[in-house]
């Protein structure tokens, strides 16, 4: 899904059109941050804005670093990651945190402490009683149509 489709498909013509295009255009805003870093990672926004709920009060961001990608990161790219996860710097808006995604070859791939992207979709991806789920959608960054990932 691209970032004009996710527009289309939650925030235009919603009932609530104020309040998720204040949040689309500070998600918009962190988008185009993660694009000027050129980081090669996937972004997952899940969460109650990517459903049916009125005036959600935020989008729950995820940026997952692929590790086949981890020895390309540079400095820039570590300053965006602190952003995220040390300075919490697109909150309360964009609950977003940075993780990387072990290969299925590490021996902590299925350790949930050492590879909290695997799970993170279980622990976010339903409402607070569990009784439904929430949406889902994938933005991939830096990859070209036929899904190649383009490495500086």
């Amino acid at each position: 899904m691209s970032l004009l489709e996710v527009k289309q498909r939650f925030v235009d013509g919603r009932p609530d059109l104020g309040c998720r295009l204040n949040l689309f255009q500070k998600f918009e805003a962190f988008f185009q941050e993660v694009l000027v870093s050129e980081l090669v990672c996937d972004v997952w926004i899940n969460g109650s804005f990517l459903t049916e709920k009125r005036e959600p009060t935020d989008i729950d961001v995820a940026v997952i670093i692929s590790s086949e990608f981890r020895e390309f990161i540079n400095q820039p790219q570590y300053d965006l990651v602190d952003r995220i996860n040390i300075e919490f710097a697109y909150a309360p808006e964009i609950d977003v945190h940075a993780m990387q995604m072990l290969s299925k070859d590490d021996p902590n791939y299925d350790d949930e402490l050492e590879n909290p992207a695997l799970t993170w979709h279980e622990q976010f991806g339903c409402e607070t009683s569990k009784e439904w789920l929430k949406g889902f959608v994938a933005l991939k960054v830096r990859e070209t149509h036929v899904g190649l990932r383009i490495c500086s």
